[in-house]
């Protein structure tokens, strides 16, 4: 790996640091933190999955930018500019590394980290969780060789990250993305009702009116008394009414 990736353990040092162009003393100190877990901003997070060990790189934040935890302390509203070296790296263990039964306990744990992190309205993050779960189990017909529980618990917990990451995305108004995921949802479980609502509101939100109106009365023929599918049928109804 030249790079970190997300989850990877980084070193970096702050060599400069300046506010609004102006110098700010900062103590050149190595930090130690996990790519994905909060610790440093988002825009350093981001940064330092592009560089190399031992790179030095500058890198500006806008005022526009508000997740800045994990910088020296600086006045709200201010353009940031810093200098700072990658020192090291360590990658988390691929998912191959593990013995079967510890890689579906290690997936589980990353859902519920996604979980956790999805109800504090942290999608972008918990979106990575879902992900990184689903890349465990890529290769998901070779688990069939473990057996019929095994490969059950697999296809199910693929499947709910699968969905998990659609609500991820029609939460950050990604709508084809949600559509997609959706759509890999269904393809594993026909009937999913969640997956079918989910889509139903990104084709709203892509203007295929058609379409999410098949998807909620296909809800509705699924659960009759799905009240969520009934209101949007209504709606689309109305905007018909008014076009």
């Amino acid at each position: 790996f030249e790079k970190p990736a997300y989850e990877s353990t980084v070193t970096l040092k702050f060599h400069q640091f300046f506010v609004d162009d102006v110098p700010t003393e900062v103590e050149s100190k190595e930090v130690r933190a996990v790519i994905g877990e909060e610790s440093i901003s988002q825009a350093l997070e981001t940064a330092l999955e592009t560089m190399k060990k031992h790179e030095i790189a500058e890198i500006t934040i806008l005022p526009t930018f508000e997740d800045r935890e994990g910088l020296p302390p600086h006045p709200k509203g201010s353009t940031l500019r810093y200098v700072l070296e990658l020192v090291d790296f360590v990658e988390e263990k691929d998912y191959w590394m593990y013995e079967v039964p510890e890689r579906i306990e290690v997936a589980k744990k990353k859902k519920e980290e996604g979980n956790s992190l999805f109800k504090e309205g942290k999608y972008r993050r918990a979106f990575k969780k879902y992900e990184k779960c689903i890349k465990f189990f890529e290769h998901e017909e070779d688990y069939k060789d473990e057996g019929p529980l095994v490969f059950s618990q697999v296809k199910e917990l693929k499947t709910l990250c699968l969905l998990n990451c659609s609500a991820c995305l029609l939460s950050l108004k990604r709508w084809r993305e949600t559509a997609d995921y959706c759509k890999q949802v269904l393809e594993r479980d026909p009937n999913n009702v969640k997956a079918i609502f989910r889509r139903g509101k990104a084709h709203i939100e892509m203007y295929d009116f058609d379409l999410a109106m098949n998807d909620f009365s296909q809800c509705l023929s699924l659960d009759p008394q799905n009240s969520a599918a009934t209101q949007q049928i209504a709606l689309l109804n109305a905007r018909k009414a008014e076009a």
